[in-house]
């Protein structure tokens, strides 16, 4: 039999059970579910939201500024965990602190060097217990709208955050049921942090050393911080520094002619002179700034001896020359001079210039012995550095002859030759009997032969040395030449004066002819002696000769007698003048400093040498407008000044002469360019002045019959030489309220951008 299997059920008890178990389980489960979806969906946005700040901040690192709201949405393009847009509140230009200025657009400007202060702030509440907690200059703000989907806070504008600070603020409150969005923000600090902004810093370190009185050039340079940058001689919090004399700044080069000394141009009072300290400062366009100390090395020109030859000389002639040199320590110059002739010297050194400093050494004195050449070898020493230079000093003898004739009866004639400063060689022409050459002889006598004519025998001499010199004499065959009839004159005629200067060699001959031959002479008078002047007299003529030991004038008188009978007498007096001697003009120094426009000018240009008083004149080019030439000056100094120049920037170039009063020879004269460089570069474009009052303004310049509407945060330029009027507009008119210039308004310029600003107030103009 088979068996039966049993399959038993739930009871209605059980199934009862069961039901009400799972109940229990579905309710718990539901319970549950709800806070565990909410909690993910909030952390699923808040990373999306701190992904977010990355993406932007890995954006700033490579653009230097913020993303628009544009490439925004190009960089992070996610939406939250409720499917909505993540908002990006960027510090740009649609963020404004009080509502109608803004201060800083971080999408277009820098984040690394945007000066300008940052217009949002947050009050981040929810970490501080719910009271005022702000965070400044806060660059950007992203933000999920939470599980409400509803921006619970926006951006306040004129909030006060303490201390005056006005910002546009954006409140995080505690996270609540009202409030639920999911917030990051970066401030800009934070911002120039992760991206590693180069700070600001000045490379150069030390300045190469400088001539005095020469071109000097350095361009400074700095790295990092925010282009472009601003040199000025001064530190970081603006006390101005002074640059060694000659020297500015402009831009960042370091440029001029560096003149610490007062003397000769090129020269110092020592081997190098140090400046003392000075400051120069960089500043970037955001503000930055960077300072450094330096002095300055400077040394004089290279030590030169300028005079580039001697003049030659005469034995037993008063001799007087300068050897002038130039750079180096003026005030320790030393001269060695050596080959001199005997009886001149030279001294160690001497101001031969009369400028107070002794550049030069002075040769004097009379040279005797022999003729000829004589090397001559300079050196200068500084103490420092020491030059040598050669040279040639040629001595000549100052030769002279005369002829005198005595009748032999025969138709021949003894003629006698007497030689000043001899022996020398000598021929005669023509020709005759013995007279015909001699070698190295002072005097002597010679025969004609016999003579059929009028005959005029010329002597010339010459020595070894080159010097030369000529006599004659006229005989005749009977013993007599010419006729009674004919009377007797002076070459050249009595009365005539002639011209001498002191310490050059002088020589003056008077011939008789006329009458009948041979002549003999009745009168030698020699006033002129004391001034170193001698008269010699013959048959023929009379010569007076030597070097003028002063200054004046004095006078000499000759006479001949002939052969007539009863005899034919003449008889003249003659002057010589004799002049001062005028020393040459021998070189310029100058201080002709860059100029600024609306400055006062200061400057000077020194002659040296010549006569005083001296006339100056501006012969070509011109000085730049503001400052006046010396007209009318005559000292030795040019005062180049203005009380206020006014020109374009650029270099003026000119040329000056000066006119010295010596009399013998004449006047001297000497030209010499210069240059004065306007360095204001302000000029071309004027002065900026910029309407930051808050409201329009009107101006109008000197002569104008209207005004001109001047709109607030709008510029206008002030142009030179013109007065500018600055009014209120009431009603539809303008009230004059003050007047501004050029000048003035550069005046209000520290830093070199020509650019001020009216403020509020009553006319108030302030440098940017």
């Amino acid at each position: 039999m088979k068996k039966e299997t049993t399959q038993r059920g739930f009871t209605l008890i059980e199934l009862a059970i069961v039901l009400i178990v799972i109940g229990i389980l579905v309710g718990l489960g539901a319970a549950l579910l709800g806070p565990l979806t909410k909690q993910a969906a909030f952390k699923k946005s808040r990373e999306r939201v701190k992904a977010c700040k990355e993406a932007i901040i890995g954006f700033v690192a490579a653009s230097k500024r913020l993303p628009t709201q544009t490439e925004f949405q190009g960089i992070c393009n996610e939406k939250d965990a409720w499917g909505i847009d993540l908002v990006y509140l960027p510090d740009d230009t649609s963020v404004k602190y009080d509502g109608t200025n803004d201060r800083a657009d971080l999408t277009t400007g820098s984040v690394c060097c945007n000066s300008l202060p940052s217009d949002m702030a947050i009050n981040d509440k929810a970490q501080s217990g719910g009271s005022n907690n702000y965070k400044k200059d806060v660059a950007f703000i992203v933000l999920s709208k939470g599980e409400d989907r509803t921006q619970n806070g926006s951006l306040t504008s004129n909030t006060n955050i303490g201390g005056g600070e006005i910002y546009s603020v954006y409140n995080i409150e505690e996270y609540s049921d009202t409030y639920d969005d999911i917030i990051e923000y970066v401030t800009v600090y934070e911002l120039r942090d992760a991206v590693k902004c180069e700070p600001l810093q000045m490379l150069t370190t030390s300045l190469p050393e400088a001539t005095e009185d020469s071109s000097y050039t350095v361009n400074l340079r700095a790295t990092g911080g925010c282009q472009s940058y601003t040199w000025a001689a001064s530190d970081c919090s603006g006390t101005a520094s002074t640059l060694p004399t000659g020297l500015s700044l402009s831009g960042g080069s370091l440029t001029g002619t560096p003149n610490l000394f007062a003397g000769p141009s090129g020269t110092l009072n020592a081997c190098s002179t140090a400046t003392s300290s000075f400051t120069l400062s960089v500043t970037d366009s955001a503000g930055s700034c960077d300072e450094r100390s330096f002095s300055l090395v400077v040394r004089p020109q290279e030590l030169k001896i300028n005079t580039s030859s001697l003049p030659d000389g005469t034995v037993n002639m008063p001799y007087i020359a300068n050897i002038i040199g130039s750079g180096g320590d003026i005030s320790s110059y030393s001269y060695t001079v050596s080959g001199l002739p005997t009886g001149i010297t030279a001294s160690t050194s001497a101001d031969c210039n009369s400028d107070s400093y002794n550049e030069c050494s002075q040769l004097t004195g009379t040279p005797t012995g022999n003729c000829g050449d004589y090397p001559v070898s300079a050196q200068l020493s500084d103490g420092c550095t020491t030059t040598t230079k050669g040279y040639n000093i040629h001595l000549y003898k100052l030769i002279s002859c005369s002829l005198s004739a005595s009748d032999n009866g025969d138709g021949t004639w003894d003629i006698s030759y007497s030689i000043t400063n001899g022996p020398v060689n000598g021929v005669f022409s023509p020709q005759s009997g013995t007279c015909t050459s001699f070698t190295n002889s002072s005097g002597g006598t010679c025969t004609t032969g016999t003579l059929s004519s009028d005959t005029t025998f010329v002597l010339s001499i010459a020595d070894s040395c080159g010097d030369s010199a000529k006599c004659q004499v006229t005989v005749s065959p009977s013993g007599s030449s010419g006729s009674c009839s004919t009377p007797l004159s002076l070459s050249p005629a009595s009365g005539t004066a002639f011209s001498a200067t002191q310490g050059t060699a002088f020589s003056q001959s008077i011939t008789v002819s006329g009458g009948l031959s041979p002549y003999s002479n009745t009168t030698c008078t020699n006033n002129c002696s004391a001034y170193g002047l001698n008269l010699t007299c013959t048959s023929t003529g009379a010569t007076i000769s030597g070097t003028p030991t002063s200054s004046g004038s004095c006078t000499f008188t000759v006479g001949w007698q002939d052969s007539c009978s009863p005899s034919n007498t003449i008889s003249g007096t003659y002057t010589v003048n004799i002049a001062s001697a005028c020393s040459p003009f021998s070189g310029w120094s100058s201080n002709l400093p860059d100029a600024s426009n609306c400055q006062a000018y200061s400057g000077s240009i020194t002659v040296i040498g010549g006569v005083s008083p001296y006339s100056w004149n501006l012969t070509s080019g011109s000085l730049p407008g503001g400052i006046n030439f010396c007209t009318g000056n005559t000292s030795g100094t040019c005062s180049i000044t203005g009380t206020q120049v006014l020109d374009s920037p650029g270099t003026y170039n000119f040329t000056v002469q000066v006119q010295d009063s010596c009399t013998t020879p004449g006047s001297q004269s000497t030209s010499q360019s210069f240059s004065i460089n306007v360095v204001d570069s302000c000029y071309a474009s004027g002065v900026s002045v910029r309407n930051e009052t808050g409201q329009d303004r009107c101006y109008w310049a000197a002569g104008d019959a209207f005004a001109t509407r001047w709109r607030r945060n709008r510029t206008i330029t002030i142009s030179p030489n013109t007065t500018y009027y600055i009014g209120n507009i009431v009603g539809s008119s303008c009230v004059q309220q003050c007047t501004t210039d050029y000048c003035t308004q550069k005046g209000y310029d520290s830093d070199g951008d020509c650019q001020t600003r009216m403020r509020p107030g009553v006319c108030q103009f302030q440098d940017r």
